[in-house]
């Protein structure tokens, strides 16, 4: 499909996308756990300020997963972890990293507040779009490695992507790039609007693709997605990014 026929039925498909959770509750409590996991690492040790920014930013994803889904019988386990997850991001930024470890260990054990509220809460001034970007950096300049990975796995000569990268890891970097554009959608810059919103979209729909076929094994419509996601990130940067 040509690419712009493609971002008018991403366009099309943006309000039914944004209703719906964008990750299933079988990955949720993955991608939580593995959020976690960049959380501690991230804040032990000498802790560099781009750590400190990963660190916060993968707070607030974890706060914007568990909120996108708040009418099911889990919604008070939901609720709570994203308040405590946002209380967390404070602690980082206030670069109190003794308690922040405590606070993610917490995590794992949290009892749900039954008053916690159940509605969405706004979290775009909690970060902004340059942390979220910062995320796919290489990991030595505070990122997590999901450019070069994508860039990688989009350049594979066999236009597969190979079994033993059909892994979870791989999927919880979709679902990470999914909630990464539900946070970029609010980020709308005051020129180009239009252009953004739809960038996100696609983003969005290719990640979603790209870890549906991961999970069915498919490395030939792996590949087809994550080459579609480069050429949305790609397009996206030609547009907005300026460093």
């Amino acid at each position: 499909m040509p690419f712009r026929a493609r971002w008018l039925a991403v366009a099309l498909a943006a309000a039914a996308l944004a209703a719906a959770p964008s990750v299933p509750d079988d990955d949720y409590a993955a991608l939580v756990a593995k959020s976690m996991e960049v959380i501690r690492a991230s804040v032990k040790g000498e802790v560099s300020p781009r750590e400190v920014r990963k660190a916060a930013t993968t707070a607030i994803l974890i706060a914007e997963v568990a909120q996108q889904s708040l009418d099911g019988p889990d919604a008070a386990q939901r609720a709570t972890l994203r308040d405590a997850a946002l209380e967390l991001a404070a602690t980082i930024r206030k670069k109190d990293f003794p308690a922040a470890l405590k606070q993610v260990d917490a995590l794992k054990t949290l009892k749900f507040d039954p008053k916690a509220k159940k509605e969405r809460v706004k979290l775009d001034d909690r970060t902004d779009y340059k942390e979220l970007m910062q995320q796919y950096r290489h990991e030595n300049l505070g990122g997590l490695g999901y450019e070069d990975l994508f860039t990688d796995l989009g350049s594979s000569p066999d236009k597969a992507v190979p079994a033993k990268a059909l892994t979870d890891d791989l999927r919880r970097a979709a679902y990470h790039s999914v909630v990464v554009a539900d946070l970029m959608a609010f980020h709308v810059p005051k020129m180009k609007a239009d252009e953004w919103k739809k960038a996100c979209t696609a983003m969005k729909q290719d990640a979603l693709d790209l870890a549906a076929a991961v999970k069915a094994k498919d490395g030939a419509t792996a590949y087809k997605t994550v080459v579609r996601l480069n050429e949305t990130c790609n397009r996206c940067h030609q547009e907005f990014r300026r460093d």
